[in-house]
């Protein structure tokens, strides 16, 4: 009888263990609105290195899951590739006062002289534009390659959804000290 109660009891804990969720794989498996094309966990684990999941709970009782990693070459990559396309879309399009335009967003009028000076020298065929990465270098600094990132979600009461609650990360902050927008930064992760 003592055997069959131990039984009963290891079978009643197996199967507890098998109905719980992860919170991990609740948001690694889940999607984000607004990003529906893939998985947060295929998201993440493509665009940085090292990543890490990891779950805990708040001293509130509250359920957190939380993913850091490191800036990869490809999300740095596609930052400068949106700054210089659109530098080349408006070369292309003839559209000379989006220069101006973006110039007022990214750099100083003495960047935009060096930048100017440099252009003719490079070619408008050359698809690298190094004068304009050795003019934007101080935006380097944004997804700059090997930058640490944190990103946590809180899990709803109810176990079945998330909502993102925190992010961090310097390769988000500009030259200015302006903080990415979370649209932003997942706009690059999922782009």
């Amino acid at each position: 009888m003592k055997n069959l109660f131990l039984l009963l009891l290891l079978v009643q804990f197996f199967l507890l263990a098998a109905c719980t969720v992860d919170d991990v794989e609740v948001v690694k498996n889940g999607m984000l609105n607004g990003y529906e094309s893939t998985t947060v966990g295929k998201a993440f684990n493509a665009s940085f290195d090292n990543p890490m999941w990891e779950s805990f709970e708040t001293d509130k009782g509250q359920r957190v899951v939380e993913f850091t990693g490191l800036v990869s070459n490809e999300l740095h990559q596609a930052h400068m590739n949106s700054i210089m396309n659109g530098y080349d879309a408006a070369s292309a399009n003839g559209m000379e006062f989006q220069y101006v335009q973006l110039t007022s967003l990214y750099m100083s009028g003495e960047e935009f002289d060096k930048l100017v000076e440099h252009w003719d020298e490079q070619g408008a065929d050359n698809p690298m534009r190094a004068a304009i990465y050795e003019v934007f270098d101080k935006y380097n600094t944004l997804w700059k390659v090997g930058t640490p990132v944190t990103v946590q979600w809180t899990i709803d009461a109810n176990g079945e959804g998330f909502a993102t609650s925190y992010w961090e990360s310097e390769a988000w902050i500009d030259a200015n000290g302006n903080v990415l927008s979370l649209d932003n930064i997942l706009a690059y992760i999922y782009g």
